[in-house]
């Protein structure tokens, strides 16, 4: 996914409708999917989408894995605020 496109290719993870999380946060954080995810060169920012409710479980996550990873994380509560963020960071979205 990452080498089909142009550097950077930014991520938008959308946990708007979850409701119920049900995993282990160390599972998640010793995935080799993930880490292999993170080590691309081709990655730009990864964008955590949530409701406000669930701010702080997401942010955490998002938190977590950037920095486990080293990877530029941010969590946004809408789609369109993500897409703002990205378009305001990389010139190449405004086309």
């Amino acid at each position: 996914m990452l080498s089909a496109g142009n550097a950077p290719v930014h991520n938008i993870v959308d946990f708007t409708n979850v409701t119920k999380f049900d995993f282990n946060i160390a599972n998640l954080l010793s995935s080799d999917v993930i880490e292999e995810f993170s080590q691309n060169a081709q990655l730009g920012w990864v964008i955590f989408v949530g409701r406000p409710d669930n701010k702080r479980l997401i942010g955490l996550i998002a938190a977590t894995s950037a920095q486990a990873y080293n990877f530029r994380g941010r969590w946004y509560a809408t789609i369109e605020e993500a897409i703002d963020f990205l378009k305001d960071i990389d010139d190449s979205l405004l086309a």
